[in-house]
C-alpha cells in the first residue's frame, strides 16, 4: 500500500489516533489503554515501513490459513468471557471486532 505522508494523511491519520487514543483509555483503563497504544503505534509504523504485507492484520492472516490459529484466538476469546475476565461490554464488542476484522476481512487480487 505505502502511505505518502502528505499533509492531509498526517492530518486525517493524527486525529484517527486522538480518537483511538481517547476510546482506548475510556475502554480498557490506563494499563491496557497504554498497551493498546503502544500496538496501535506499532501497526501506525507497519503502514510506512519499506515491507510489504507487514501489518498486524496481514501477518495474522497469513498465520490463519492454518485452521488451528482462528481456533484458539476463538477458544480463549470464549475462555475470557466465561471466566469473567472479560466481563466490560464495551471491551468485548472491540475485541470480536478485531477477531472479526482478523479472520473475515482479508481480500485476494485473483
Amino acid at each position: 500500500m505505502g502511505l505518502k505522508r502528505s499533509p492531509t494523511q498526517i492530518v486525517v491519520g493524527g486525529l484517527i489516533g486522538v480518537a483511538l487514543t481517547l476510546v482506548a483509555y475510556a475502554v480498557a483503563g490506563p494499563l491496557y489503554g497504554t498497551l493498546l497504544l503502544a500496538l496501535l503505534a506499532y501497526e501506525a509504523w507497519t503502514l510506512i515501513n519499506e515491507f510489504p504485507n507487514d501489518t498486524i492484520s496481514e501477518i495474522i492472516w497469513t498465520f490463519s490459513e492454518r485452521p488451528m490459529v482462528p481456533f484458539i484466538f476463538g477458544a480463549g476469546f470464549a475462555w475470557g468471557i466465561q471466566a469473567g475476565a472479560l466481563s466490560n461490554p464495551w471491551l468485548i464488542a472491540a475485541l470480536g471486532f478485531l477477531c472479526g476484522h482478523f479472520f473475515f476481512q482479508r481480500q485476494e487480487d485473483k
